[in-house]
């Protein structure tokens, strides 16, 4: 790139120096809301384990029988839940800039080229994250429900066999 085409450059992006400090840090931005959404569905995953394993051996105990709708229904949205958190936690990953990428496509750049580009990046990445957290976050909303689902259909098992 000739010196008259960086300088038209750098007059159309005034602002690579203040927009870099932005790019830098989404990253971590993007990281802190992917690692939220895994936290609440690992969460939810293990509650939802937890609460609903044990329920088969409690109605056992209290010789409900397990030939019922509800069961049934309680059971598939157990199983539904599950796979759609876990769908949700293999699904993607968050995409950072790699230290070895850097070295071997961008250290031949000037300063302000290196900024300029990572600019450009990290926002095309910043959109990628965002996504990926917005799908895991309705996969999770979805978990969620499932559970839910579960939990009134067992209700309903209960009610109807006793």
């Amino acid at each position: 790139m000739s010196q008259n085409e960086v300088k038209t450059i750098k007059k159309t992006y005034p602002s690579v120096d203040l927009a870099y400090s932005f790019a830098v840090a989404s990253y971590e931005v993007a990281q802190k809301r992917i690692d939220a959404v895994d936290s609440r569905l690992q969460t939810l995953l293990a509650l939802g384990a937890t609460v609903s394993l044990p329920i088969p051996v409690l109605a056992n105990a209290k010789a409900l029988s397990f030939n019922s709708t509800w069961f049934i229904a309680a059971a598939c949205a157990f199983a539904f839940a599950m796979i759609a958190g876990t769908v949700a936690r293999l699904r993607g990953r968050i995409i950072l800039l790699h230290p070895s990428q850097l070295y071997q496509s961008w250290l031949h750049f000037s300063e302000w080229e290196f900024k300029k580009n990572m600019v450009y990046f990290a926002g095309q990445h910043f959109e990628a994250n965002r996504s990926l957290a917005e799908i895991r976050g309705r996969l999770t909303t979805l978990t969620a429900s499932l559970f839910l689902v579960e939990g009134v259909c067992l209700a309903m098992w209960a009610v109807v066999h006793h």
